[in-house]
């Protein structure tokens, strides 16, 4: 199952950053940042937003890195738990389970497992359509 997920991500996130009418909205970097940056992409054409990330600073022993979604109803949900690789580089397909519009997406850096933590990027996605299952 976990080859068969890696295998689906890749063909969607390859199909998603070719598609020429893809919404890309560059993430701001807060003081946590550390130079990271990155965007966030929405393709309407394979139904896939996904986040890639650069420079990403190293974390703790047993944190990861999450992709949190605001809502147009104002709910925040985990779409993303990962771990970039060592120059801190990460693509990422997100899983948004909402039934809000995404609204805003945020980069948090999370040693306890749970959607808290100091925020590394953030990105206002408001324009992103609404996923439809």
């Amino acid at each position: 199952v976990q080859l068969e997920t890696a295998l689906r991500d890749q063909q969607a996130m390859i199909a998603s950053q070719a598609d020429p009418a893809a919404l890309r909205v560059p993430f701001q970097p807060t003081s946590a940042a550390h130079g990271a940056n990155g965007e966030y992409i929405w393709s309407a054409a394979n139904a896939t937003s996904l986040v890639s990330l650069q420079a990403l600073p190293p974390l703790p022993v047993g944190a990861t890195y999450m992709v949190v979604i605001e809502d147009s109803l104002g709910r925040f949900s985990t779409a993303a738990s990962f771990l970039p690789d060592l120059s801190g580089f990460a693509q990422v397909v997100l899983d948004l389970t909402t039934d809000g519009t995404p609204v805003r997406a945020f980069v948090i850096a999370s040693s306890g497992g749970a959607a808290e933590g100091p925020v590394v990027l953030q990105a206002n996605v408001r324009e992103t359509p609404r996923l439809e299952d």
